[in-house]
């Protein structure tokens, strides 16, 4: 169809689509998740969904409160989503609602538990390549981790096969320049089966690295990270924080630092000796069964079991820290009522990292908050009697020895008891007994503030007035299935099936059209609504 002839909304689909054609746009229309023309195509192939026509256009949707369960799906197939919002609440004047993308969905980005694996880090790898220097930063923005490292010229390729068989990222980012131009290098991509995501030149760019990564610390150097500003990884690092950014469009404060990433750290293992140790995944079907990893796992939380998975992979060549954690395990062998003890209190433990990460990009849910809580009061009943002794492993980051200046007894008292406030403020504020992400008008527990218990009561009674009137219509319309429904975007209305639209009273306003239904006002339900407003206000 010619650009001339589409409809104003359909413009806006394509205007929006253009600048996201690696994506499938999600494109919101009232309770639905639209897509057309390819992506549709595509989209009900993949996830075994009807495909209709809009006009000329191919188009298939999904619920809206459903769509978790299809994204998933989505990236299960190495697809890419953005999400495109309603962000203005329609008028009688406005006659096109405005809409933008709120956030793009990748597999190596999400940080939602839907998405996820509990029991495996979540890295996205950024690569530069030269024929003098390749170098590469990784994250997982999960847990805030960012890390840097440059490779050996003489062997970059063997340790760039060997830190991809390690990490196991789930999406690579690199110089589209890097990647046409050295096809020894990107063929060694290409046989990863890993998402390439191909980035503009511009963003490898140095100084616009070094200024973002100084930036979004608000530091004007990164030596107080020992990277020096000739450090080839800096380019890489710039691009994976900028992509980072753009696809949360979140202020990313749980990233608070950049690690280097020194060979001299741990073991180095080769990709080909790492397979055949079968040390994370076996060589008979690619799962954990029958390797190192699983005989060893006996651990009790997910964080556990990644921390566990990490040191598998990372062996350790620093004698004093090798000694600290045999020492460790010694305690833990021969003292079986104490390991007893806080294997049960572990048990209350949920994702710590990653509920403080969703709860930084503002991504969480209630029952985020009330993890919070719980894991909180576990790690104080572990600790609480025999604080002194539990210090240093709490503060073993098995990077480094342990700094004895650096531990829980000198965190300040006022610190301990802000916690212990925000975990007694979590308990008497939000209910235990939410149901799915959010329970509309359920999350604060009544009884918490005054003023939130008398607008429920309002709503309470306007849920009344709403209830009368529907019952009002369907006897003088005697339409079957006529119903009230409300979203953020259309507030109150009245749904009809288009079967029944003729039987619809003439003094209604129609607000919305969906594939089977139609969406009204009147002037009762308005005044309803304001009724309910003038509570509100008392």
């Amino acid at each position: 169809m010619k650009k001339e002839k589409l409809t104003p909304m359909m413009v806006q689909y394509y205007q929006i689509k253009d600048q996201n054609k690696d994506k499938v746009l999600f494109f919101r229309l009232g309770d639905f998740y639209e897509m057309f023309d390819e992506d549709a195509i595509e989209v009900s192939r993949l996830l075994n969904l009807t495909l209709t026509h809009r006009g000329a256009f191919p188009m298939c949707g999904i619920p809206y409160h459903a769509s978790k369960a299809y994204i998933k799906r989505l990236l299960e197939e190495g697809k890419k989503i953005a999400i495109c919002e309603q962000v203005e609440t329609p008028s009688k004047d406005t006659k096109l609602v405005k809409r933008e993308v709120v956030q793009v969905i990748t597999p190596a980005t999400v940080v939602e538990d839907d998405y996820l694996d509990s029991k495996s880090s979540n890295y996205i790898l950024s690569i530069s390549y030269s024929v003098k220097v390749t170098s590469v930063a990784f994250s997982d923005i999960t847990s805030g981790e960012f890390i840097l490292k440059v490779f050996n010229k003489d062997s970059a390729f063997q340790q760039l096969n060997s830190l991809l068989a390690q990490l196991r990222p789930k999406e690579i980012l690199v110089n589209e320049d890097d990647y046409f131009v050295h096809k020894d290098f990107s063929s060694i991509l290409d046989e990863t089966n890993i998402m390439i995501t191909k980035l503009s030149s511009s963003d490898f760019n140095k100084k616009k690295a070094y200024d973002r990564l100084t930036s979004h610390l608000s530091i004007s150097s990164l030596k107080v990270f020992n990277i020096e500003k000739d450090n080839p990884a800096i380019r890489p690092a710039g691009a994976l924080l900028k992509y980072i950014y753009d696809t949360s469009m979140s202020s990313l404060n749980h990233i608070t630092g950049y690690t280097v990433e020194e060979d001299t750290s741990f073991l180095t293992i080769d990709s080909s000796t790492r397979k055949s140790l079968e040390i994370l995944v076996n060589t008979q079907d690619g799962t954990s069964q029958n390797t190192l990893y699983s005989v060893l796992d006996k651990t009790i939380t997910s964080g556990g079991t990644r921390l566990l998975k990490k040191w598998l992979s990372y062996p350790l060549v620093n004698k004093e820290i090798i000694i600290n954690r045999q020492s460790w395990i010694e305690y833990f062998k021969f003292n079986r009522e104490e390991r007893s003890r806080v294997r049960e209190e572990l048990k209350g433990v949920l994702d710590m990292v990653r509920l403080t990460t969703r709860i930084s990009m503002k991504r969480n849910t209630p029952s985020d908050l009330l993890g919070i809580s719980r894991t909180a009061k576990a790690f104080f009943n572990i600790i609480k009697d025999d604080f002194e002794k539990y210090e240093c492993l709490i503060n073993d980051n098995s990077n480094k020895p342990i700094d004895v200046n650096n531990s829980l007894s000198n965190v300040e008292s006022d610190t301990m008891n802000e916690i212990f406030s925000l975990v007694d403020l979590i308990q008497s504020s939000i209910n235990e007994n939410i149901q799915g992400p959010f329970e509309e008008g359920k999350v604060i527990k009544k009884g918490f503030d005054e003023e939130l218990d008398r607008l429920r009561d309002i709503k309470n009674q306007g849920s009344k007035y709403l209830h009368s009137y529907i019952e009002k219509l369907k006897e003088e319309t005697n339409i079957p299935n006529i119903k009230l429904g409300y979203n953020k975007i259309l507030g109150n209305f009245i749904e009809v099936r288009k079967t029944h639209v003729d039987k619809v009273p003439k003094s209604f306003y129609r607000k919305q059209t969906l594939v089977n239904a139609e969406r009204f006002t009147s002037d009762e339900l308005t005044e309803i609504e304001t009724r309910i407003f003038s509570f509100i206000e008392l």
